[in-house]
């Protein structure tokens, strides 16, 4: 079942608020990302080139991908992996 508008935008809401300040790690992150685009592990697994193991272990903070890795999971939304320096 694809999700609704609404839950699309709360969905939204949270990953943007996580963000902003700074309450949500990537595992969570992407739980969201997925809700929101209404893709399974299996198939954003597929979407970008990596094994379903690798998505489902990440999600429950389980797994340890590489930054590759990182990069093929968050590139269809625009998001590399990177160091910043830190605001004081």
């Amino acid at each position: 079942m694809k999700p609704n508008i609404v839950l699309k935008k709360k969905w939204r809401a949270q990953l943007n608020q996580g963000v902003k300040d700074g309450s949500i790690d990537l595992p969570d992150a992407l739980k969201l990302l997925r809700k929101i685009i209404g893709k399974s592990q299996l198939e954003y697994s597929q979407l970008v080139g990596v094994s379903k193991k690798v998505i489902s272990d990440f999600e429950v903070k389980k797994g340890n991908p590489t930054v590759v890795t990182l990069n093929k999971i968050f590139a269809p939304i625009g998001l590399q992996v990177g160091l910043v320096s830190k605001r004081r």
